[in-house]
């Protein structure tokens, strides 16, 4: 079940970017515990639906390679290696930047993209409160479903994920303009190499499991950075030093164009899981010498490349508003309550009945239609009341482990009196307490009675926890 779910996570998130991937090929691979993929081509429309002001105009992968034990899955880290990466890039027209035939779909993916990532957000927020919904209600999986994993395989697949080492030698990322008005250029940046390695607090290398903060350790050798200005793109080698070496046979020993000239630097990342947790990611940078050179024969170029693409997202950001505006409306006054309402009951709150088919439609519908700010504050506003809406801790619905809620609330109170237990028999607290003692074990008594009594209103049928 692992090997298939890894399966098709690279088919879908690799299958993306490059072309000509062979899945049979793939889970054979995966099965053996090794993947090498060789000489990949990357797509030209790789991020087209990223709507970014640059496109590719070709792209290389000379080896992916994955190594995975899977007896030893949660002592010994996956890795990850790639090597040759080559991709060069270029502006894009007026006319696909102002195309708007495409942004139906495109709109609607990036509206639930942020509806998801402010869910989490509240669901971070929540967790643990008065409301503690664990995750919206999913729906069933189906056979080819990768969403998120429960249970044992997603704790082994967080494992993965967490503990993973990543190893990246000779990337060239190049970028060429030959419209420019000022002149034609290009420009770019390459790694020698980089590994990315789980770390401990003190960033020595080590597997970590289940912890809420992760620490990475990032190595980065030869990076670099370079423009070329009336560069005549003459020379086709995609590997950095060649197009050094092709320069300086033009230009003179030493002449090469560094805006960045090759440096070494380690990347120090504590992560926090916790949306809570503030930050959720720090930096701590450590670089050696650092030289940053520019010429006057580069500032025009320079200046022109940024304004080029800072000009190119404006453009891209006033399409989609254009486009949000036409296609999107205002949430009515009855809309917003309806709306309010049925997202409560996607959360999984016993005392929320779940939403029927015509409900569910009608949700959809309104999301379909109503514009993100509209929808992103009636998600607030349901957070809000449902925090109100009780005073004391709820249990949550769980699909998959239903009895695992009565199980922990009985285990919980049973710890309880025992602790209570052990003060009311021991012989000092019964011999020198006092009366401010004994009203504190009055006090824990009727904490442990109200607890058992919430207990009892809680009826199991399968799937769910509702009140009697």
């Amino acid at each position: 079940m692992l090997e298939k779910a890894i399966v098709r996570a690279l088919d879908k998130y690799l299958g993306q970017f490059v072309e000509g991937l062979d899945k049979e090929h793939l889970k054979v691979s995966v099965l053996s515990g090794q993947i090498n993929l060789e000489h990949l081509t990357i797509k030209t429309t790789a991020l087209d639906e990223y709507d970014l002001p640059i496109r590719i105009k070709s792209g290389y992968i000379g080896k992916i390679r994955v190594k995975a034990s899977w007896t030893q899955l949660g002592s010994v880290p996956v890795k990850i290696e790639l090597s040759n990466i080559h991709i060069l890039a270029g502006p894009k027209d007026e006319a696909s930047l102002t195309d708007d035939s495409k942004l139906g779909g495109e709109a609607q993916r990036r509206k639930k993209q942020q509806l998801d990532a402010l869910e989490e957000y509240n669901l971070s927020l929540y967790r643990g409160k008065n409301v503690i919904p664990v995750s919206p209600i999913k729906k069933k999986a189906t056979k080819d479903d990768d969403d998120e994993m429960p249970g044992f395989l997603g704790k082994i697949i967080t494992k993965m994920i967490d503990n993973v080492q990543v190893t990246i030698t000779d990337l060239h990322i190049r970028y060429e303009d030959s419209n420019a008005p000022t002149c034609p250029f290009s420009v770019g940046f390459g790694i020698d190499s980089l590994t990315a390695t789980t770390a401990d607090s003190n960033f020595n290398d080590r597997y970590v499991a289940n912890s809420p903060t992760i620490f990475k350790k990032v190595a980065i050798d030869g990076l670099c950075a370079y423009l070329c200005p009336n560069d005549d793109f003459s020379a086709t080698n995609p590997v950095l030093i060649a197009r050094q070496g092709d320069w300086e046979k033009k230009h003179g020993k030493g002449s090469f164009p560094y805006l960045l000239r090759p440096v070494s630097a380690q990347l120090r990342l504590t992560i926090n899981k916790d949306q809570r947790q503030q930050p959720r990611i720090k930096v701590d940078q450590y670089f050696k010498a650092v030289q940053v050179d520019i010429d006057e024969g580069q500032i025009p170029s320079f200046i022109y490349f940024l304004s080029s693409l800072l000009n190119a997202q404006d453009m891209i950001k006033q399409k989609q508003q254009k486009f949000d505006e036409a296609n999107f409306r205002e949430a009515r006054d009855p809309e917003q309550r309806l709306y309010l309402n049925l997202y409560k009951r996607t959360l999984n709150c016993y005392w929320l009945p779940e939403l029927n088919d015509p409900e569910r439609l009608m949700l959809r519908t309104l999301e379909d239609e109503v514009r993100y700010s509209d929808l992103a504050r009636l998600r607030t506003c349901a957070f809000a009341e449902l925090h109100k809406e009780t005073k004391q801790p709820v249990t949550i619905r769980y699909h998959d482990q239903p009895q695992q809620i009565k199980k922990f609330k009985e285990q919980s109170i049973k710890e309880k009196e025992m602790k209570l237990m052990k003060k009311k028999t021991s012989f000092l607290k019964r011999v020198f307490g006092g009366k401010k003692e004994k009203e504190q074990q009055a006090h824990e008594e009727r904490e442990i009675k109200k607890e058992k009594e919430e207990d009892a209103m809680i009826v199991m049928i399968p799937g769910f926890a509702i009140p009697a």
